[in-house]
């Protein structure tokens, strides 16, 4: 709870950075209610992310914007994101080739199909590899590349693409904010090209995505909707939303609140 409390709090003082242009240690202090050394420690993990610059008493904004730590992300939206996942886990079947992006909602994935016998998953998630590693008696193949401390995952180098030559049956991606016009995007340059050369090698790829995504903003596209064999959302997805899809032949999943369940439509 501490660890959601604590990255709760630097993603609103990360959005105030990016508002204001500048935050002082002093009136954060002030405004959260903890110690002026709890903030530096909070200005200083930022400032690693390299989303902003510590200054003396405070810091200023960079030009640097990411999706938000890991750590926040798990806890938004974590009930639709856990729905999402059980349905998409019943097509993980027992020695599947499977890929699983660095999203959270491909963590919460992973946790539902860590029973699945002789699988086999590719990722670039630190936190789904350690989570299989440890849980599971699945292959896990970690993508190589420089780690990226916002998501946890690493960022797929071209010299390190070669090794992700094999044909996965089944890709899970989630992104940022999806759109009929551009597909599924990122915040991230470096996340849309690792996720770009993840699908690459995917046979089938499912979009999981909570309600919220329908109105994020897109300003990385990595995934034509073409390239969709279907989408697994929330009840919070409008018709209207989801309507371009299905003119489209996507097949989708939206989780029924009177049946409790999926309806899948194509």
């Amino acid at each position: 709870m501490d660890l959601l409390v604590e990255a709760s709090r630097q993603e609103m003082i990360q959005r105030a950075a990016e508002d204001q242009g500048q935050v002082l240690v002093r009136g954060l202090a002030s405004q959260f209610g903890v110690s002026m050394v709890t903030i530096r420690k909070d200005l200083s993990d930022l400032e690693r992310r390299g989303v902003l610059r510590r200054v003396h008493g405070g810091a200023v904004r960079t030009d640097i914007h990411d999706e938000g730590s890991f750590a926040y992300r798990l806890g938004q939206a974590s009930g639709a994101k856990g729905d999402i996942a059980r349905r998409a886990a019943r097509l993980v079947r027992d020695g599947d080739t499977v890929c699983l992006d660095s999203s959270t909602t491909c963590y919460f994935l992973a946790q539902e199909i860590l029973d699945r016998r002789e699988l086999v998953v590719v990722t670039n998630s630190l936190a789904t590899a350690t989570l299989l590693l440890d849980h599971s008696s699945a292959t896990v193949y970690l993508a190589g590349g420089i780690l990226r401390r916002s998501s946890r995952a690493t960022l797929i180098s071209s010299s390190s693409r070669a090794a992700l030559s094999g044909v996965v049956s089944k890709g899970f991606f989630s992104c940022n904010a999806i759109t009929p016009d551009a597909g599924l995007s990122e915040v991230s340059l470096d996340e849309a090209e690792s996720k770009r050369a993840l699908v690459a090698n995917c046979v089938q790829v499912y979009a999981l995505v909570d309600s919220s995504k329908f109105t994020g903003l897109t300003f990385q596209p990595w995934l034509a909707p073409d390239r969709l064999s279907g989408l697994l959302t929330d009840e919070g997805a409008t018709e209207e939303q989801l309507a371009p899809w299905r003119e489209m032949g996507i097949p989708i999943d939206r989780r029924d609140v009177h049946r409790g369940d999926g309806a899948v439509a194509s």
